[in-house]
């Protein structure tokens, strides 16, 4: 700045910028540096923050109040510029003692606030008779707010749901609108379901500025990209969206063009969502027709940032009167937001393939841990939810995550989702336990979709052991029957089908087994006892307990080596390190 003879630097409106804390500190740091050459003009209206911050660094002789007087002069010469160039007012050219009248009314009114000037003239505009203009001037607000409050209520009852909706919208824009953007968000009904209608789209975009008379105007925006300008929409003047956003507009005659921050929000975000769910396939958009879908970057971009803006509570307050992974617990009105999984769990539980889509493109983690299930996979293979399931995988989702209780194929089996079952054994699940409470038609599946040598997990137990150990006595019998699975396979641990049956009780399975394989009343007395306590031992590397029958068995840590067996009771145990 010092290379330059001189530097004006202007800041107008401190009152309307957002971050006062922060500007007034960069105000007095470039104060501080004194340069002879640099001149500073700052404006705004006379808010106590402000003025106790200015006070401390700018000097009481360089303030200048613009009281009502100092500024009427100026006033008057806006309202003689419209009268004489606005078109709507050529109707009274003859006649000067209208005009003189309209003047004098203005300026009298305006107590230096050059706004509600503007909005009169804009309603005396409308006037096209000498009597309804005469009706006009007496009864003319008296303040801003009331001002506001007669244009809103002026508003035609057909116009009204499109006002609000432009209104809402360039109140909480996470940028400028243009013409085309505005012309379509009326276009989007909430009544029901968030939906477009292209039909509803306005055939003249400038129709905005009928429909939202003073409250809104169009300004022209330069390109960042050396592209032509284009024409935006925006609120007439900060004082519009004070006005909005206030509890003042609640107590007048346009109460309902009252703009909550939290809802707003919300409108918002199911608008952006409605408008790109029209686009059901993939060849509706493309780089030929995109300039047709003016309000689909917007969408695509800002609507997670609405998300964000709308009140938390509405979430919280959802989830403690109903869970819906635990519909069995009742409300819960403890629950904290931090103790709750997000809402891309939910998504996927409820099956709302839409929302699932547009979260996972917006970066939600595919494998978030969280809720009753774990994780979404597990939560919708539960639920039965195939295209879930599929977009899950498709996105990157560990196909073998531990949910609840195992894995979403051990979830899919249980609730006997075929098809679920088929996609998870195509994108590489482990069995595991996908027998062990599985159903006849999957079980058939899965023998017959894979090798039987491969349908084991990590300790080596097949299907066979798995049926055996669940007691089902059906299973064991179509493994061993039909698909001629070998009873003699053990786990790592040694323990065969027949043992773990024996031991859990599975008195058929148990029956059948034994028949099968033929045991003697000797090997039969051999088996593990369990109508009495089992006997345990302990790893003496890591305390994990042992319980082994025969051969004895390894610790569960594939690290520990076997140093020496001993006898406890009836049973032989490995003891290792």
């Amino acid at each position: 700045m010092r290379e330059f003879p001189c530097v004006y630097i202007i800041f107008d409106a401190l009152d309307e910028c957002s971050g006062r804390t922060e500007l007034m500190d960069i105000l007095k740091t470039m104060s501080a540096w004194q340069l002879e050459n640099t001149h500073m003009l700052l404006t705004s209206r006379k808010e106590r923050d402000i003025q106790n911050s200015l006070e401390t660094f700018i000097y009481e002789q360089s303030h200048v109040c613009l009281q009502s007087e100092r500024v009427d002069k100026d006033i008057q010469k806006y309202v003689q510029q419209r009268l004489s160039n606005d078109k709507d007012f050529s109707r009274w050219e003859k006649d000067p003692t209208v005009r003189q009248d309209i003047e004098t009314t203005l300026v009298k009114g305006a107590q230096g606030m050059f706004r509600w000037a503007v909005c009169q003239l804009d309603t005396l505009a409308k006037c096209r008779t000498r009597a309804a203009l005469r009706r006009a001037l007496v009864t003319l607000p008296p303040t801003l707010d009331k001002t506001y409050d007669r244009i809103l209520s002026a508003i035609s009852e057909d116009d009204s749901r499109y006002a609000i909706t432009i209104l809402r919208w360039l109140t909480f824009a996470a940028r400028p609108l243009s013409l085309g953007e505005v012309a379509e968000i009326v276009a989007i009904n909430l009544d029901d379901e968030a939906t477009f209608d292209r039909d509803e789209v306005l055939e003249d975009p400038l129709d905005v500025l009928n429909i939202c008379s003073s409250m809104v105007t169009i300004s022209t925006e330069e390109s960042e990209t050396q592209g032509p300008a284009k024409q935006i929409v925006v609120l007439a003047h900060y004082s519009v969206k004070e006005y909005l956003i206030s509890d003042r507009i609640q107590k007048g005659s346009a109460a309902h063009y009252s703009m909550q921050l939290a809802v707003c929000h919300d409108a918002i975000a199911r608008s952006c969502l409605g408008y790109l769910l029209q686009f059901r396939g993939v060849k509706m958009l493309s780089h030929d027709n995109a300039k047709e879908f003016r309000l689909a970057d917007y969408s695509a971009m800002y609507w997670i940032e609405h998300v964000r803006m709308t009140n938390d509570d509405v979430y919280v307050n959802w989830l403690r009167i109903h869970t819906p992974d635990m519909p069995w617990e009742g409300s819960n009105f403890q629950r904290s937001l931090q103790s709750m999984p997000l809402p891309f769990y939910y998504a996927g539980l409820l099956g709302l393939k839409r929302v699932v889509k547009l979260l996972l493109n917006a970066g939600a983690d595919v494998n978030a841990q969280g809720g009753f299930y774990g994780n979404a996979l597990y939560a919708a293979s539960v639920k039965g939810h195939e295209q879930i399931v599929k977009i899950l995988l498709n996105k990157g989702a560990n196909v073998n995550a531990q949910g609840d209780c195992s894995t979403a194929l051990y979830a899919a089996s249980v609730k006997g989702h075929e098809q679920i079952v088929k996609i998870l054994l195509n994108a590489g699940a482990g069995i595991k336990r996908a027998a062990y409470f599985g159903k006849n038609s999957i079980l058939e599946l899965l023998v017959s979709k894979i090798d039987n040598t491969q349908l084991q997990d990590p300790y080596n137990r097949t299907l066979l052991w798995w049926a055996a150990a669940g007691g089902q006595s059906h299973t064991t019998k179509v493994l061993v029957s039909q698909y001629h699975h070998d009873l003699q396979i053990t786990d790592k641990f040694g323990r065969s089908p027949l043992w773990i049956a024996t031991k859990e009780s599975h008195r058929e399975v148990l029956e059948f087994l034994s028949e099968v394989c033929g045991l003697t009343s000797l090997e039969k007395v051999s088996l593990p006892d369990h109508g009495h306590d089992a006997v345990y031992d302990l790893c003496n590397v890591c305390t994990s307990p042992i319980n082994c029958w025969k051969r004895g068995a390894n610790c569960a840590d594939e690290t520990h080596t076997l140093t020496e067996i001993i006898k406890e009771g009836q049973n032989w145990v490995k003891i290792t390190d």
